[in-house]
């Protein structure tokens, strides 16, 4: 990568693939512990700081769909974490959305990497 080069370098793009699939990996753990039993707050709220995340590398990395995911991701888990009154069914909902969006996120990830979706 060159100076002021705004894209990087395929070294630097596989790096970033392989500590986003680490990410998923994480967040999936939480998703899963979620679904077993009641939603926590705190993973709540470090799952968004997650999404916030992935909203600007993602792009940064010519991911833009991953991108695009985390940034929804970030609005739901914002305006679930402010709402006051959450009801069980809220919190299932926000729990199924987020599982759906780690495995689309996966399938980006997959496809950026030259494999078939669903593959990973």
């Amino acid at each position: 990568m060159g100076i002021g080069d705004p894209h990087p370098t395929e070294g630097l793009r596989n790096l970033y693939l392989e500590q986003l699939k680490a990410l998923l990996a994480q967040d999936r753990g939480l998703v899963d512990e979620m679904k077993s039993g009641r939603t926590d707050r705190d993973v709540l709220a470090r799952l968004c700081g997650d999404a916030r995340s992935l909203r600007g590398d993602a792009a940064e990395f010519g991911l833009p769909r991953v991108s695009e995911i985390g940034s929804a991701v970030e609005a739901l888990l914002v305006e679930f974490l402010s709402a006051p009154g959450r009801k069980d069914a809220d919190e299932r909902s926000v729990v199924d959305a987020l599982d759906s969006a780690l495995r689309a996120i996966g399938d980006e990830v997959t496809r950026a990497e030259g494999r078939p979706a669903g593959s990973a």
